[in-house]
């Protein structure tokens, strides 16, 4: 994705670390200078206390920057997300306009979801 940003072909399978990493700073600053509409973001923990999560620890810097550079932010997130952690935050839950969940999710949490202002869009299966 960082190569995505930055106009490079994605070769990133191929790169050594560290230039995986001035790709990501790169990416970074350019995050810095623009602004975007909506953001949809994957997740793999949203914890009602904790806040959103990645299990990347690599990639929650460059996904708080995304969200900084959004006007709007949408979470995409199956209902096995909730109530789980992974190990590098990403956002407060106050930072996310709309989550983007299956039918599982629990009328407790979604209850609460609603209470602190996010718009749930549940997508059915057919």
């Amino acid at each position: 994705m960082c190569t995505a940003i930055i106009g490079l072909p994605d070769s990133s399978d191929h790169l050594p670390v560290l230039g995986l990493r001035c790709l990501r700073a790169q990416a970074e600053r350019i995050l810095d200078e623009i602004s975007c509409g909506i953001l949809f973001l994957g997740v793999d923990g949203i914890d009602l206390d904790f806040g959103l999560s990645i299990t990347n620890l690599a990639e929650a810097n460059l996904n708080k920057k995304m969200i900084e550079s959004a006007q709007i932010v949408a979470i995409l997130a199956d209902s096995t997300k909730f109530g789980r952690r992974g190990l590098g935050k990403v956002c407060e839950l106050d930072q996310v306009q709309f989550i983007i969940t299956d039918e599982g999710i629990s009328p407790g949490t979604l209850r609460k979801l609603n209470e602190r202002g996010i718009k749930i869009l549940i997508a059915h299966s057919s």
